[in-house]
């Protein structure tokens, strides 16, 4: 049986360790090593059956040291390097578990996410003696492999960091002056002067960085972030210079093209817009849209908020519009039965299927292509586009076929996208053939007509091409 450690650097972590050391339950050993606790970190980690290791290691300003150290006490064949501000996702140390079993890698990528922004990082791998943390600061392992898992962890802001405000810049300039020769300390020294608002020198380090840098993921999201720091210094021509820079080095950075539309005439902008839709994000550093949630989620939501009351004129004009035999391929209301005749559909949410009661309604998953067979009419895709990815959606319902469906104005945590009327019609050109769009305003319920709010859903009815 492979054994798992789990291994932590910690100071005065009380107010968010129990989060990170519940949500690793499971792992054969806990090590943690405390660097100066003040307050009661060495006692919470002990709750947890931790061997945490005080006295024996003073911080020096050196994030791989402090690794390394840590990495020195575990016993197992494999580690899982976490921090006390991070949360392992649910069920995370069995996925690890039944990955590693069968691995032939010597580490296993996993999604680092906060908010809107996820990366890939290697946070498990062999505990051979070979592998070891490298860098002061932004510090990596010294193995160089590609091997994504699914894996996630949350990262979040620990409130110890903020008694040493300055910590960042101070481990940046050290790292460069004691490191000259590894040029990703410029990238991230100038990333923190951006965070503090002085934007001349972020522009000035990164500047530096894509002059000696070669890693071309790094290197078109420096250019990114200086463009926001032209933006913040009203140079919009030197903006627009760094975001055309950072395309052509990754023509699916999306977030670069979207800014770029942003600062381009009415005529470039919806060309801008149209690429936009189509970038697929590949090789960009940091992806700046949440990721697709996975179905646990949605039950939760659900079980919290189980009235649906406020899409009651939502769903009486799908009634109107749905025709013949109808299938919901979405995690909409799972009431629609009572607009529509003869309707059948499922729902990936299995808590709205429950709460609403309705036999009436086929539960199944959104992206088996079985789900979608039938002699149906009408395809039904509310709360869908928005959350999904919509193209394998489209893929599956068959051409000729009405689709009616829903898309957002507004940012949700759950969202990866959101939709004007324009980037809807472009997005799905080369699906769908429009027919009826109505907008619906936000007035403490949906609403058709009226005045026109900032958050709105379109319900769209088109043909699929």
């Amino acid at each position: 049986m492979t054994k798992l450690s789990a291994c932590l650097i910690v100071k005065n972590e009380e107010r968010v360790l129990d989060r990170c050391l519940s949500s690793i339950k499971g792992v054969d050993e806990i090590i943690v090593v405390d660097t100066g606790s003040t307050d009661n970190t060495p006692a919470i980690a002990k709750q947890y059956g931790a061997k945490v290791i005080v006295g024996e290691y003073q911080w020096n300003d050196n994030f791989a040291e402090a690794r390394n150290f840590a990495l020195s006490k575990c016993t197992g064949d494999w580690v899982l390097s976490i921090d006390a501000d991070e949360r392992l996702e649910k069920d995370g140390i069995q996925h690890i578990k039944d990955r590693i079993e069968k691995e032939e890698h010597e580490t296993l990528d996993v999604v680092m996410f906060a908010g809107s922004t996820n990366f890939t990082f290697p946070r498990v791998f062999r505990n051979n003696g070979k592998i070891k943390w490298e860098g002061i600061w932004h510090n990596h392992l010294n193995v160089n492999e590609n091997n994504h898992s699914d894996i996630r962890i949350e990262y979040f802001s620990s409130p110890a960091h903020q008694t040493d405000s300055g910590r960042c810049i101070r481990m940046g300039l050290k790292a460069v002056k004691e490191e000259p020769q590894k040029p990703r300390h410029k990238f991230y020294l100038g990333r923190e002067y951006m965070y503090e608002k002085d934007y001349i020198k972020a522009v000035y380090w990164l500047d530096r960085y894509v002059k000696e840098s070669h890693w071309a993921a790094e290197i078109a999201y420096a250019y990114y972030i200086m463009a926001k720091c032209y933006r913040k210094l009203e140079d919009i021509d030197h903006a627009k210079d760094c975001l055309v820079r950072a395309i052509a080095i990754n023509t699916n950075f999306r977030s670069a093209i979207e800014d770029l539309a942003e600062l381009s005439g009415p005529k470039n902008r919806a060309r801008w817009i149209e690429f936009a839709q189509l970038a697929s994000n590949d090789d960009v550093l940091f992806v700046h849209n949440p990721l697709e949630q996975q179905k646990d989620y949605y039950d939760k939501l659900f079980s919290n908020d189980s009235d649906m009351s406020r899409y009651e004129n939502i769903r009486k004009l799908i009634g109107k519009w749905a025709k013949g035999r109808c299938l919901d391929v979405g995690c909409g209301t799972a009431e629609l039965s009572r607009f529509v005749k003869d309707y059948h559909g499922f729902d990936f949410s299995g808590k709205a299927i429950e709460i609403a009661d309705n036999k009436n309604v086929w539960q199944g998953d959104a992206y088996e292509a079985k789900n979608y067979h039938g002699n149906y009419d009408t395809y039904i895709a509310t709360e869908v586009m928005e959350h999904l990815d919509d193209y394998k959606v489209l893929h599956n319902i068959p051409t000729g076929k009405t689709i009616i469906f829903s898309v957002p104005s507004f940012k949700d945590p759950s969202h990866i996208r959101t939709f004007t009327e324009e980037v809807s019609r472009i997005r799905y050109q080369h699906f769908i053939k429009f027919d009826k769009v109505q907008r619906f305003n936000w007035v403490k319920k949906w609403v058709k007509g009226g005045e026109e709010t900032s958050s709105y859903i379109l319900l769209i009815k088109g043909t699929r091409i």
